[in-house]
């Protein structure tokens, strides 16, 4: 039970990083900012990757 609750806050900080990161390239598009929008994007595949293999290294 105690790995489970462990489990559960690791996706829920998952989670909310994935969506800060989407958020960001959210206010990029809506500032009419492509490149920012791409580079946003860019750091939130990077950082999903990077978080993906920290889990399944563990």
């Amino acid at each position: 039970m105690c790995r489970h609750s462990a489990s559960t806050g690791r996706a829920s900080r998952l989670v909310s990083y994935a969506a800060d990161e989407h958020r960001a390239a959210l206010d990029a598009i809506c500032r009419n900012d492509p490149e920012a929008a791409a580079d946003a994007m860019t750091a939130h595949l990077e950082a999903s990757r990077s978080r993906l293999t920290s889990a399944y290294d563990t």
